[in-house]
């Protein structure tokens, strides 16, 4: 009797792993969007090429020039504007 069971219990496993992998696959990035370090928005930013930054917290979506759409976080308690000019500063000074 438990040879039988084998079978169906190790299918349902693996139909079990299959769904996670497909959830996880299709949720874990929603917006489709890469994320890109801060240091990197500011290189863009210095080389003129955003489009759009918008700000939700410590989320940044910045959109390029070329309509890429990129991810950022900004650090605790820092500001977009003051990050950007720290960092551009020290990159390219």
């Amino acid at each position: 009797m438990s040879s039988r069971l084998m079978p169906k219990g190790f299918i349902y496993l693996l139909i079990a792993v299959a769904l996670i992998a497909i959830v996880f696959t299709l949720f874990s990035d929603i917006d489709g969007n890469s994320e890109i370090p801060i240091n990197e928005v500011a290189d863009l930013a210095n080389h003129s090429q955003i489009e759009s930054i918008q700000v939700s917290g410590e989320r940044l979506k910045v959109t390029t020039t070329a309509g890429e759409t990129f991810v950022s976080r900004l650090e605790d308690d820092a500001t977009l504007t003051n990050t950007l000019k720290y960092l551009i500063f020290f990159l390219f000074y």
